[in-house]
Protein backbone atom coordinates (compact mmCIF):
# COMPACT_ATOMS: atom_id res chain seq x y z
CA UNK A 1 0.00 0.00 0.00
CA UNK A 2 1.59 3.29 -0.97
CA UNK A 3 1.57 6.48 1.23
CA UNK A 4 -0.20 9.15 -0.92
CA UNK A 5 1.56 12.53 -0.27
CA UNK A 6 -0.87 15.60 -1.07
CA UNK A 7 1.21 19.23 -1.73
CA UNK A 8 -0.66 21.74 -1.12
CA UNK A 9 -0.22 25.53 -1.59
CA UNK A 10 -1.26 29.13 -0.53
CA UNK A 11 -2.20 29.68 -4.11
CA UNK A 12 -5.22 28.38 -4.97
CA UNK A 13 -5.62 29.55 -7.72
CA UNK A 14 -2.57 29.39 -9.75
CA UNK A 15 -2.48 28.08 -13.47
CA UNK A 16 0.46 26.32 -15.30
CA UNK A 17 2.20 29.15 -17.42
CA UNK A 18 2.08 29.49 -21.26
CA UNK A 19 4.57 28.64 -23.75
CA UNK A 20 4.92 32.56 -24.53
CA UNK A 21 5.70 32.81 -20.43
CA UNK A 22 8.17 30.28 -20.36
CA UNK A 23 9.98 31.33 -23.13
CA UNK A 24 9.78 35.05 -21.89
CA UNK A 25 11.00 33.82 -18.57
CA UNK A 26 14.64 31.99 -20.25
CA UNK A 27 15.28 35.01 -22.01
CA UNK A 28 15.03 37.15 -19.15
CA UNK A 29 16.60 35.15 -16.88
CA UNK A 30 19.60 34.47 -19.69
CA UNK A 31 20.21 38.00 -20.33
CA UNK A 32 19.87 39.65 -16.84
CA UNK A 33 20.92 36.60 -14.46
CA UNK A 34 23.31 34.99 -16.04
CA UNK A 35 24.66 34.14 -12.14
CA UNK A 36 21.17 32.50 -11.07
CA UNK A 37 21.18 28.98 -11.98
CA UNK A 38 18.42 26.84 -12.49
CA UNK A 39 18.86 25.40 -8.66
CA UNK A 40 18.35 29.05 -7.51
CA UNK A 41 15.39 30.07 -9.65
CA UNK A 42 13.89 26.45 -8.12
CA UNK A 43 15.19 27.53 -4.65
CA UNK A 44 13.65 31.20 -5.47
CA UNK A 45 10.39 29.95 -6.95
CA UNK A 46 9.58 27.35 -3.69
CA UNK A 47 10.47 29.64 -1.36
CA UNK A 48 7.75 32.45 -3.17
CA UNK A 49 5.14 30.10 -2.65
CA UNK A 50 6.71 29.03 0.80
CA UNK A 51 6.29 32.85 2.60
CA UNK A 52 4.35 35.16 0.20
CA UNK A 53 5.94 36.70 -2.87
CA UNK A 54 6.11 40.03 -1.45
CA UNK A 55 8.24 38.55 2.17
CA UNK A 56 11.71 39.16 0.24
CA UNK A 57 13.65 38.94 3.30
CA UNK A 58 12.27 35.06 3.60
CA UNK A 59 12.55 34.44 0.41
CA UNK A 60 16.33 35.18 0.53
CA UNK A 61 17.09 33.12 3.16
CA UNK A 62 16.00 30.20 1.09
CA UNK A 63 17.90 31.07 -1.90
CA UNK A 64 21.17 29.78 -0.59
CA UNK A 65 24.39 32.43 -1.76
CA UNK A 66 22.10 34.90 -2.78
CA UNK A 67 21.86 38.55 -0.77
CA UNK A 68 18.57 40.21 0.43
CA UNK A 69 19.50 42.72 -2.54
CA UNK A 70 20.23 40.23 -5.80
CA UNK A 71 16.64 39.13 -4.62
CA UNK A 72 15.11 41.96 -4.58
CA UNK A 73 16.28 42.95 -7.83
CA UNK A 74 15.31 39.27 -9.15
CA UNK A 75 12.09 40.04 -8.16
CA UNK A 76 11.37 43.26 -9.31
CA UNK A 77 13.01 42.59 -12.98
CA UNK A 78 10.16 40.33 -13.71
CA UNK A 79 11.55 37.59 -11.51
CA UNK A 80 9.50 35.40 -12.12
CA UNK A 81 7.33 36.62 -8.99
CA UNK A 82 6.74 39.55 -10.82
CA UNK A 83 5.84 37.68 -13.86
CA UNK A 84 3.74 35.48 -11.91
CA UNK A 85 5.48 32.40 -11.72
CA UNK A 86 5.35 32.54 -7.97
CA UNK A 87 1.31 32.68 -8.61
CA UNK A 88 1.35 29.63 -11.00
CA UNK A 89 2.59 26.55 -11.21
CA UNK A 90 5.87 25.80 -12.87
Amino acid sequence: MHATHTHTSKHTHTQPLTEEEVEEREQLLKEGFASWTKRDFSAFTRACEKHGRTALTDIAKDVEGKTLEEVREYAKVGGVCGMGVCGKVV
